[in-house]
């Protein structure tokens, strides 16, 4: 077997186990805590927060999730609240977007600052010295996924940088009035903004629904444009920007 030993004979057993208690002797103190560091300490600046997805699960399987609605484990989503962090270990990455880049209503190449891996209950920490510049870099993005299933959060803050459908629909606002005119420029929206754009946002998508990821993201983005509360977004856009679009966001999903 791969990657396991395999010990001949009853004597190598005693071996085995004088082995093994030598080792945890060693690595225990007087307190019986262990001195072994079992990886680096991340004392340093970071973002952090929660991805969720319907059903907690962020790219659908089939079989084991079906069968775990059919029992009940897992609740099937039926608004935007009753996603559940999302299952499972997801990279995520931390990305700096420059005004060029996302001119033309999208995000095609983005610089990589760093990344990291969830914890498989959807939290991730992304080390990153820019965490403490959130007020002077124009623009910070996390992002989890590809294709149609990728969702993004533009930072606006260290912690609490949760990533689902709402901010994907913030970030393709954002996206979709750099396409309008009068012409603004991604560092029109400052962290303030883009916090007061978010609680819009969220106002208008609380009925969100989808069984994938797609789905939910698509249908929060229509109703941050077209619910009765997307009136609320586009005056939100329009405040940050100081130049009020002619039209509110589009039916795109840049």
């Amino acid at each position: 077997m791969i990657g396991r030993a395999r010990i001949e004979g009853a004597s190598a057993v005693p071996w085995l186990a004088a082995a093994a208690l030598a080792l945890v002797v060693a690595g225990c103190g007087a307190n019986g805590e262990t001195g072994v560091t079992l990886g680096p300490s991340n004392t340093g600046p970071a973002i952090s927060g929660v991805i969720s997805a319907p059903n907690g699960a962020y790219v659908r399987a089939g079989g084991v999730w079906d069968w775990a609605e059919a029992l009940l484990v897992i609740p099937r989503a039926a608004a935007l609240q009753n996603v559940a962090p999302a299952q499972g270990t997801l990279r995520v990455a931390l990305l700096q977007v420059s005004v060029q880049d996302a001119a033309d209503g999208s995000i095609d190449s983005p610089l990589l600052i760093n990344q990291a891996d969830t914890d498989g209950d959807g939290n991730y920490t992304i080390a990153a010295s820019q965490a403490d510049q959130l007020d002077t870099i124009c623009r910070l993005m996390v992002s989890v996924g590809s294709g149609d299933s990728m969702t993004r959060a533009f930072v606006t803050a260290k912690s609490n940088m949760n990533i689902d459908a709402v901010s994907e629909a913030v970030v393709r606002v954002i996206l979709d009035r750099l396409v309008r005119a009068p012409a603004v420029t991604l560092c029109d929206f400052n962290i303030d903004a883009l916090t007061k754009i978010s609680v819009a946002v969220d106002a208008a998508t609380t009925v969100a629904s989808g069984d994938t990821v797609a789905a939910i993201n698509d249908n929060a983005f229509a109703l941050a444009c077209t619910s009765a509360a997307s009136a609320r977004v586009k005056n939100a856009v329009d405040a940050a920007t100081g130049k009020p679009a002619a039209t509110g966001c589009g039916t795109a999903f840049p």
